[in-house]
């Protein structure tokens, strides 16, 4: 049931984005067009409009994020979907996932955006040159992280590649939190600002007060880099968790239906 709800979900957001793909990646080719032709006006509104679509698709995702969960699931088609034989952690797990496939995908086309630019402003050798001299320099690299901080470049890579994703699940399953508390009956004549209000709250308090707190107690300035990595990385999935579970239960008593 949880590959149908992901194809789901696919179908319903796919036009969107796509669109947005196609416009961004556009965009940057006409620019590239633009600056062969020494059509200036032609590169300045192009490079201007790309930066807006980008900011726009940062905000776009945000929203669909926000949508896609409260009208699914807390509107009127909240009613439709637990009737189907699918629990409520079944349902998060694919609007998560989805979310972050977009967010994965929305990465993608930023760096092949940056390759086009990049390309146009430059003699057209300049990455290869860049890789060649990554590859020359990746053992020395490699070498100063391994002193400085007792990691390899993998782990600090990997590190820092987990600790993003982890990331950005606290931040869709705090959003998905805020949304299901806020329509509990205390919060039920104002559940937008409500929502807007918990998230803050959860925030705040996640990573702000118990953060603060546990680097207190257990003294951050005498912990090397690499449990400093691996505490951070533990504390998200931690409040993933309990943000996931928090989710899951109220979805499950299918609380205030619009």
């Amino acid at each position: 049931m949880l590959g149908k709800l992901l194809k789901y979900e696919i179908k319903a957001t796919a036009m969107t984005f796509l669109v947005m793909y196609a416009a961004i990646l556009g965009l940057a080719i006409f620019n590239m067009i633009f600056n062969q032709v020494k059509f200036n006006t032609g590169m300045f509104i192009t490079m201007g409009v790309l930066v807006i679509s980008f900011i726009a698709l940062g905000i776009v995702t945000i929203i669909m994020a926000v949508q896609r969960f409260n009208k699914n699931l807390l509107g009127d088609e909240g009613y439709l979907m637990f009737t189907l034989p699918v629990n409520g952690s079944q349902i998060i797990i694919s609007k998560l996932l989805i979310t972050l496939m977009w967010m994965f995908c929305s990465s993608i086309v930023a760096i092949l955006t940056f390759v086009i630019l990049y390309n146009t402003y430059s003699d057209g050798h300049e990455i290869a040159k860049l890789i060649s001299e990554i590859q020359l320099n990746w053992g020395e690299i490699n070498a100063e992280l391994i002193s400085e901080i007792n990691m390899s470049i993998y782990s600090f890579m990997a590190f820092l590649g987990g600790g993003g994703l982890l990331g950005l699940i606290e931040f869709i399953l705090m959003i998905y939190a805020a949304l299901t508390i806020a329509q509990l009956p205390a919060f039920s004549k104002h559940r937008g600002l409500c929502a807007f209000g918990i998230y803050v709250g959860i925030d705040v308090l996640f990573n702000n007060i118990i953060m603060t707190g546990l680097m207190a107690l257990v003294g951050i300035n005498q912990l090397e880099p690499r449990l400093l990595m691996i505490g951070g990385c533990g504390f998200m999935a931690i409040m993933s968790i309990i943000l996931f579970v928090c989710t899951n239960f109220i979805l499950n008593k299918h609380l205030n239906l619009e």
